[in-house]
């Protein structure tokens, strides 16, 4: 459904009794055992470390875009260490599990591969399998997302392999056949035909075929029908050699296979040709992990399901279908539902009440447009007929110009209570809009108007009678009126000034806006008495006060309203209110780079990044070694927080909120020391031996065997001297997060320095923006720079990079 229309129908409701039920889910536990923290890693990294019986888990961080390919692999190198690998995504969630190294076949390693479905910090978290301990090497390679050539049915592509050539990037689409990719290998080459490599990848990142070149002309993998999109990667097994190949994708059925009466090839009796591939040869891809789809009762809202699932990193979309189960065992298709990113994965269905043993729910996962998985669940329904008359529910349309409808049933019906609900019917789909609360004695309700975009409305009447229940149902459908249908395109919302105890909020004029839509929720998203009105259309700020208005934290909903149609969308914006002295004491960042370190003090390793614009508590404080203060911060609301000890940012780098005067000072949790025993004997160079570890050269350490691994825990180096020549280098940088489209960065300030750079303490100003005018800057990070605006000023201080990060 589109999401700014998920506003209207909750208006229509404005004066009347509105029960909303919003539900969350709770992020899956974490381990609760001690952990250690190995730092912040990058693409091409490797680093060596111990897991023992008082340090089971050790966590690293690192930061990844949208598309990225990541494969991270960890080596057992002395020990029974059985190691397991978990990738957590910046939501929090475990995207993706590696306990065995199929591809290498090595049991005594672990390995994961997967594409990454946003941008932002993951966390790698490494341990034993039951509970085994020991010395292992870390590995971790990534790339950035690559722009793959489409493979079309049917249509072969001959792909030229150079010598020292990059891999080459192929994508195809499942259809509703068994699909099959020919590798054709008909070139000469050492020992008998060009000896390729081709990676074939599903749209989890997962390798699902490995084809090697060299032995015969013809190799093929076959995938399931509609299993999503493939990766086909093409390279030379040695970068030495050049040569060619062709890739065909086509249904099983459709695979021309060898020529007739083709040669083999000399030496290899029966090798130039390969069986067409059979049924039971077929490769599972695609897919999802277990998003823990649950369906049950709801206890809060009479004679309805509530249906629940974990969101799934990298999904565009959702839709739940709901089918009826009849007692002869057969299916009825009753309704469904989409959802967009952003959307509670939470959905509230009242349930029919006769004719149906059971329900079943089938959740459809999309990604750009295509449905990548689905799962589904079944609840029986132990049901008994009512004891009631039928209401006798009728509607009519009153007005077609304005959709407007009267309601009437049966009077006399002895009943204690009627509810109401109310679904909007748009393009086939239903979205539930609410309940009406109405006395016992009503026999009608009239609406003078709803939205034009709408297809109709299903009413459903609940009648309570000594505490049982029964209803009618009817659909109202519309011819369709003209209007306004406000978009939001160019509608903006935000918190103008904050001082704890009052809140200015200020919205931007919507052209053709009759007034607009005011809605204050608390922390669980219940409406607030008192603040749900429709303000005047030049009306474009407003002032929230604590007192009367309770300490905590809100959530405003502010939008355009147009009177005639009633049809209206909103943006939302969440803060804090209350006295200083009435709130917890909390730190929030404008900026998107503040480090949360595992202990107090620059030597610390950096976990991860403060989330910009949010309040994060705070537990306790402590002098660092730097001999400045920092906060140890509630690790439960940073994403992985429960595997380290303890999380800290300094107090320099953020403001706080409410009062932080009673703040214990705690004890400074202490470096994690190294084994005893030590690593493994002989050889290991002092820091700075090498310098192709991924990390500054000061904190690269050769070992026993000649390798170079990054080991920060004993090179604690400070960072490089910025700029050069006395100028700085500052560029600017896009990270676009979520939105589609593309966009750029640039920094305004003319070059005042050789080279184009910058002269020490010059005054700079950098702008963004993206393709889609949806699509704004949440924040900025590096160079000093912090705020959620399009545009941001800050002061050169050393050669840097400003990044602005995109989001809806």
């Amino acid at each position: 459904m589109n999401h700014t229309q998920n506003h209207w129908f909750r208006l229509v409701l404005i004066g009347a009794v509105l029960v909303a039920a919003v539900f969350s889910l709770a992020r899956p536990a974490g381990r609760t055992a001690q952990a250690q923290t190995g730092g912040t890693l990058g693409y091409g990294s490797k680093v060596y470390g111990t897991l023992s019986a008082a340090a089971p888990l050790v966590t690293y961080s690192f930061s990844g875009n949208s598309g990225d390919f990541v494969a991270i692999t960890a080596d057992t190198w002395t020990g029974a260490l059985d190691p397991q690998i978990d990738l957590v995504a910046p939501n929090g969630l475990v995207l993706e599990q590696g306990s065995q190294n199929t591809p290498a076949a090595d049991p005594v390693s672990a390995y994961l591969s997967v594409f990454l479905p946003d941008a932002g910090a993951y966390l790698v978290r490494l341990s034993g399998e039951n509970g085994t301990t020991g010395d292992f090497l870390l590995t971790l390679v990534g790339r950035s997302a690559t722009t793959a050539t489409p493979l079309v049915y049917g249509q072969a592509v001959d792909v030229t392999v150079a010598q020292n050539a990059p891999p080459q990037f192929f994508s195809f689409e499942t259809e509703d056949c068994p699909t099959t990719l020919v590798v054709t290998n008909p070139g000469q080459g050492e020992p008998f035909t060009f000896p390729f490599v081709v990676k074939v990848r599903d749209q989890r990142g997962h390798t699902v075929a490995l084809l090697r070149g060299g032995e015969q002309t013809e190799d093929w993998v076959t995938v399931q029908p509609n299993s999503g999109r493939y990766e086909v990667e093409v390279l030379a097994a040695d970068p030495s050699l050049t040569g060619s190949i062709r890739l065909l994708v086509t249904c099983s059925g459709d695979n021309p296979g060898c020529p007739a009466g083709q040669a083999g090839i000399a030496g290899i009796p029966g090798a130039g040709c390969v069986p067409c591939p059979g049924p039971g040869d077929q490769v599972p891809g695609g897919g999802c992990p277990d998003l823990h789809l649950a369906a049950g009762l709801d206890a809060t809202v009479p004679g309805a399901v509530k249906v629940v699932w974990d969101a799934m990193p990298g999904a565009d979309g959702y839709t739940v279908r709901v089918t009826g189960i009849t007692t002869d065992g057969g299916e009825v298709y009753l309704t469904h539902a989409d959802w967009s990113p952003g959307d509670p994965t939470v959905f509230t269905w009242i349930l029919p009440v006769e004719g149906y043993s059971g329900y079943q729910f089938t959740l459809e996962v999309l990604a750009e447009g295509s449905i990548i998985c689905t799962q589904q669940v079944q609840i029986p329904v132990e049901q008994t007929s009512p004891d009631c008359p039928d209401l006798g529910l009728n509607g009519v349309v009153t007005d077609e110009s304005v959709n407007a409808v009267a309601l009437s049933w049966a009077a006399g019906l002895g009943a204690d209570q009627f509810d109401l609900d109310m679904y909007a019917i748009i393009s086939g789909a239903e979205e539930y809009g609410g309940r009406l609360v109405l006395p016992g004695d009503a026999t009608s309700r009239a609406f003078d108007h709803f939205p034009p975009h709408l297809d109709g409305v299903r009413f459903v009447l609940w009648m309570w009678r000594e505490g049982r229940l029964c209803s009618n149902e009817i659909t109202v459908m519309f011819e369709g009126i003209p209007g306004q249908q406000f978009t939001c395109d160019d509608f903006s919302l935000s918190v103008a000034a904050s001082t704890g105890s009052q809140v200015d909020l200020v919205w931007s004029a919507y052209p053709g806006a009759d007034g607009y839509v005011y809605l204050l929720m608390d922390a669980a998203r219940n409406p607030v008495p008192g603040h749900s009105v429709i303000m005047g259309p030049t009306q474009l700020n407003l002032v929230l006060v604590s007192p009367p208005i309770a300490p905590g934290t809100y959530t405003a909903s502010i939008g355009p309203w147009d009177d005639v149609t009633g049809g209206f969308c909103a943006r939302e914006v969440t803060f804090t209110l209350g006295s200083p002295n009435e709130l917890p004491c909390a730190i929030r960042t404008d900026q998107g780079d503040v480090p949360v370190s595992v202990g107090p003090g620059p030597e610390r390793s950096v976990f991860t990044y403060l989330p910009p614009g949010e309040d994060i508590l705070v537990v306790g404080q402590a002098v660092g070694s730097d001999g400045n203060p920092w906060w140890e911060i509630n690790k439960a609301q940073i994403p992985g927080g429960d595997a380290a000890i303890s999380l800290w940012v300094a107090q320099s780098d953020v403001t706080t909120v409410g009062n932080c005067t009673q703040i214990p000072q705690v004890e400074v949790p202490p470096v994690i020391p190294e084994e005893e025993g030590g690593p493994p004997p002989g050889g290991w160079g002092p820091c700075g031996s090498c310098d192709s570890c991924g990390h500054a050269a000061s904190e690269c350490v050769t070992s026993p065997d000649g390798q170079c691994l990054w080991d920060p825990a004993t090179c604690l180096g400070g960072p490089p001297p910025s700029g050069g020549g006395g100028c700085y280098a500052i560029r600017a940088a896009i990270d676009m997060g979520n939105c589609y489209g593309g966009g750029s960065a640039m920094i305004d300030t003319v070059p005042n320095c050789e080279g184009g750079q910058y002269l020490p303490g010059t005054s700079m100003q950098a702008h963004a923006v993206a393709v889609d005018p949806k699509c704004v800057v949440k924040s900025w990070s590096g160079c000093g720079a912090s705020g959620s605006g399009s545009s941001v000023s800050f002061t050169a201080t050393g050669s840097c990079t400003a990044t602005a990060h995109m989001g809806y």
